[in-house]
């Protein structure tokens, strides 16, 4: 079983995730999403996420 990517923007406090953006099968489409995402919420706290691991983050996550 493989786990889904997840793109999800944070609070700017990043304490909690604030909306999932979406849930996508394999890595391209996660990273197609990603882009899209830093886009359409720049300077906003977002990531790919697969699992507990954190596979890419914007410059605004710490």
């Amino acid at each position: 079983m493989s786990l889904l990517f997840k793109i999800e923007l944070w609070s700017a406090d990043q304490n909690r995730v604030e909306e999932l953006l979406g849930e996508l099968g394999g890595y391209t489409l996660a990273k197609a999403a990603f882009d899209a995402a830093e886009d359409l919420y720049p300077g906003k706290p977002i990531t790919i996420r697969q699992g507990a691991r954190i596979i890419q983050k914007t410059d605004s996550v710490r």
